[in-house]
């Protein structure tokens, strides 16, 4: 997992690539497009990011400015606007970024929770394409159907066998479906 915003607070003055580097890593865990350099010369026209600390030949970049960018994004994905966005940065430009920390962290965990849904989702798809397996080589088979170690079911014991196998088949296409 990619390392966590608070982890940069302490973090000296980076250049523009030390700062893009810093956000993609916060970001590569999530999942999500990375940040450019033209990604934040656009935030940074739009008032989302400030302007950094220095000349152009000298910029330099802060704790605020990975804020803002994970910040923005995080926002972005919960479905805000930049015009919605801007001013819940500006409490950054004040130095207040207890709020835009909640924000990003509620984002983290929520996409956290997301991957392991998707996770336990993938998990049991591998399940049940192993049960239908199981199930289709059971159907096909002329004679004997092992129920366990120590019993078989003789076709010949259950003439419908074939019918109850095929609507098992059904059953589990309906529950993968959902998934």
């Amino acid at each position: 997992m990619g390392r966590d915003i608070i982890e940069f607070r302490g973090i000296a003055p980076l250049t523009v690539d030390q700062l893009i580097v810093a956000v993609n890593e916060v970001l590569a865990s999530r999942g999500v497009n990375l940040f450019s350099k033209r990604t934040l010369r656009y935030y940074t026209t739009q008032g989302i990011v400030p302007s950094p600390m220095g000349s152009p030949k000298f910029a330099r970049y802060g704790y605020e400015h990975i804020l803002c960018l994970v910040g923005a994004r995080a926002m972005q994905d919960m479905g805000r606007k930049i015009d919605q966005i801007r001013p819940e940065v500006q409490e950054v430009h004040r130095g207040r970024f207890d709020r835009i920390e909640k924000v990003v962290t509620d984002w983290s965990e929520n996409d956290a929770a997301a991957r392991n849904r998707s996770l336990a989702a993938h998990e049991y798809r591998e399940e049940f394409d192993e049960t239908r397996t199981k199930l289709v080589k059971m159907a096909t088979m002329v004679g004997r159907i092992p129920l366990s170690p120590y019993a078989m079911l003789e076709i010949g014991d259950c003439p419908d066998v074939g019918a109850e196998i095929k609507k098992a088949l059904k059953e589990l296409t309906k529950i993968a479906e959902q998934f």
